[in-house]
């Protein structure tokens, strides 16, 4: 009898047992599928802005550097037409008030034109302006990722805005979500970095607390960063000038330059 009863007390021990171990490797197992879960949702979910700074003067230049023609249209019409075709969800760029002629243009274009009321002195506050409408009108989320670029840049492609933000989703995927560890993405051509940049949006917070002197490159050197290697030809080139814009025109431009006398039209 007391045999019995010991057996039977074992046996509820080892079944309490199995079902506590049970309860354990279940809740476990549904832990780590909600934290996977979670990480994919992440990533299904970035979501990815561009920041475009058009508010100088183009005094190197002599007159509108973006409304200067390109491609049967203006530099910024190609420059908004590239970024507004890639997988970019939301593009803002940010102009002078005082600079009808470019707003009217950019606002035929998908994008938030931002003239704020008092001018922007240089590119950090032009991206420090473009990063509050963002976070006014969207209100990204840290993981989500915020593209840096020069407005006078019509040789803008998506062989660079693709490969970039490929790089940031794997690098969201190999650290389960994580933004702090990969903060900030930038392209190489031969070696050397460029345009334009791509950073999380929990890092763009610190371009407000940059010193007075000091510009978004001084950030970009601090950072934690990751590379995607282009060919040097690639690289985005600057119009600050006109001897530059006829370089560049007349290399991906060349039967636009001429007018139909034959003579190059911006000669």
């Amino acid at each position: 009898m007391s045999s019995r009863v010991t057996v039977t007390k074992g046996v509820s021990s080892s079944i309490s047992l199995l079902s506590f171990r049970l309860c354990w490797t279940t809740s476990n197992v549904i832990r780590l599928i909600t934290l996977r879960l979670e990480t994919v949702l992440t990533l299904h979910c970035l979501r990815s802005y561009a920041i475009l700074p058009a508010a100088g003067r183009s005094r190197r230049m002599g007159e509108p550097k973006l409304l200067l023609p390109w491609a049967g249209h203006t530099v910024i019409d190609q420059v908004l037409r590239i970024w507004t075709e890639s997988s970019v969800d939301h593009v803002v760029i940010v102009v002078r008030r005082g600079d009808a002629n470019l707003r009217r243009v950019c606002e035929k274009w998908p994008v938030s034109v931002v003239a704020p009321l008092q001018d922007p002195r240089d590119m950090k506050e032009s991206l420090l302006v473009g990063l509050e409408a963002l976070d006014e009108t969207v209100g990204p989320s840290g993981h989500h990722a915020c593209f840096f670029s020069p407005a006078d840049v019509p040789g803008i492609s998506h062989r660079l805005i693709e490969p970039l933000l490929e790089c940031y989703r794997r690098l969201l995927d190999v650290t389960g979500g994580n933004a702090a560890a990969s903060p900030l993405v930038v392209p190489r051509f031969g070696g050397r970095p460029g345009h334009p940049s791509l950073f999380a949006w929990e890092a763009t917070k610190q371009i407000a607390a940059l010193g007075r002197g000091e510009g978004l490159n001084c950030l970009v050197e601090r950072l934690p960063k990751h590379y995607v290697d282009f060919a040097v030809g690639e690289r985005l080139p600057d119009i600050d000038t006109p001897a530059e814009y006829r370089k560049l025109r007349r290399g991906t431009c060349p039967a636009e330059e001429k007018n139909s006398t034959g003579k190059r039209a911006i000669d």
